[in-house]
This record gives structure tokens, C-alpha cells and sequence, in this order.
């Protein structure tokens, strides 16, 4: 998948022989097992999520991710920031 994704009223899940690129956001979980490719040579994809993201030892991630908080395995791989923020009630 290449673009624009939003996720609403479930998770995320990237399986691992999935591929993204671009901006994502979701209002839940995301767990990624797959790639997330940089949008071009010079920009990395975005990822904001509002819940947990889980890095699996299997992703290959190029990519700014934003979460609530993070879980990782030994094995996972981000190359761009990792940043977690504290989500407040609408």
C-alpha cells in the first residue's frame, strides 16, 4: 500500500510479507511484522498512532513512528525517530 491510510475502530496490523508507504495513522493498536518502505529517497513515512505499537522482530521500518508507547523485539529495525506522546481524552 502506497498513500494516505487511516485506520479507524480496529488495528493496524502489517502482516510480514506486507508493504507500506506514506503517511498512516490510526486510532488503535498496530502491530508490524512487514516493511515500511520511505516515501521517496529523501522523506521517510510517518506512522501516528494513537494506542500501542508492537515492533516485531521481523519489521524493516523506514519511518518517523508516534505512539501512546512502544513494545519491541530483538530484531526489529527503525531507521527515523521514535517518539511516544501522551494521548488525551476528546
Amino acid at each position: 500500500i502506497e498513500g494516505d491510510l487511516e485506520v479507524v475502530g480496529g488495528p493496524l496490523v502489517l502482516m510480514p510479507e506486507g508493504e507500506i508507504a506514506g503517511n498512516v495513522r490510526g486510532d488503535g493498536e498496530a502491530y508490524l511484522f512487514g516493511k515500511v518502505l520511505a516515501r521517496s529517497d529523501a522523506e521517510l513515512s510517518e506512522l501516528d498512532v494513537a494506542g500501542t505499537v508492537f515492533l516485531a522482530e521481523t519489521l524493516h521500518a523506514k519511518a518517523n513512528i508516534t505512539a501512546g508507547a512502544f513494545k519491541s523485539w530483538e530484531g526489529a529495525q527503525v531507521e527515523g525517530r521514535i517518539k511516544t506522546m501522551k494521548r488525551t481524552a476528546p
